[in-house]
């Protein structure tokens, strides 16, 4: 009688231990696909704010070329002012 308790345990055991295995990896691999997203957003982010630097750097070069045409005495040096604040890391 007491041998078959055993035997029974025994696979209960078994099955708990590997039930638990098959949690915990499941558990890091999601974990991991929810980070490779997470750093393809980042990515994305990053290239978006790469391009609007690049953008505004362009828009403060054509104000500064604008406002030498228009006063030539008047020198503004926007482009390097965006530039140094924007490039600043």
């Amino acid at each position: 009688m007491y041998e078959i308790l055993d035997d029974i345990f025994q696979e209960v055991l078994v099955a708990i231990a590997l039930g638990t295995g098959v949690y915990v990896i499941a558990w890091f691999r999601k974990r991991g696909d929810r980070i490779s997203q997470f750093e393809k957003k980042l990515q994305k982010q990053k290239e978006s704010i790469r391009r609007l630097t690049k953008t505004l750097i362009i828009f403060a070069k054509l104000i500064d070329t604008q406002t030498e045409k228009a006063h030539e005495d008047v020198t503004s040096q926007l482009e390097e002012i965006a530039e140094e604040m924007l490039l600043d890391d």
